[in-house]
């Protein structure tokens, strides 16, 4: 799965969920069950574009029981931003499926989807940019200690 977002650098976060995912497979046939559901999964290893920050893409993977290109599958986002309150949900568009196999005979299904809108720009939480939102005064006195090797 892959993820084409503009405003990628406000998110520290996503979760995505696929529909029209088939829920079991009959092993004695094969063939995978008419039920449907929505499957969750993270996408993450952000990327951003060389030549257009903040746009960028999220990839994730996952496995299935069985995968139609000619059904129709709703693909929706949802990011937790960088001020780590904020949580936006966005159905995407542009959705491409492609199918092939790998080295081993394992069907993969790519998907690929971009968002509908630029994601809102967001201060991060406490103003930090590195997540680790420790003061070090707060550490105490500092102390000198040898480990033997």
């Amino acid at each position: 799965m892959k993820i084409n977002v503009d405003g990628l650098n406000n998110v520290r976060k996503a979760t995505c969920r696929l529909s029209g995912v088939p829920v079991s497979v009959f092993l004695a046939t094969g063939h995978s069950s008419s039920e449907r559901v929505t499957q969750e999964f993270p996408v993450g290893n952000p990327v951003f574009n060389e030549d257009d920050y903040p746009k960028g893409s999220l990839t994730g993977q996952f496995n299935v029981f069985g995968f139609s290109k000619t059904e129709e599958h709703n693909v929706e986002t949802v990011f937790l931003l960088v001020d780590e309150k904020t949580e936006i949900s966005q159905s995407l568009v542009h959705v491409h499926i492609t199918e092939s196999t790998d080295e081993t005979g394992t069907i993969v299904v790519n998907v690929e989807a971009s968002t509908p809108e630029k994601l809102p720009d967001v201060e991060q939480e406490d103003g930090s940019d590195s997540g680790f939102n420790a003061d070090v005064d707060q550490w105490g006195k500092e102390e000198n200690t040898e480990f033997p090797l």
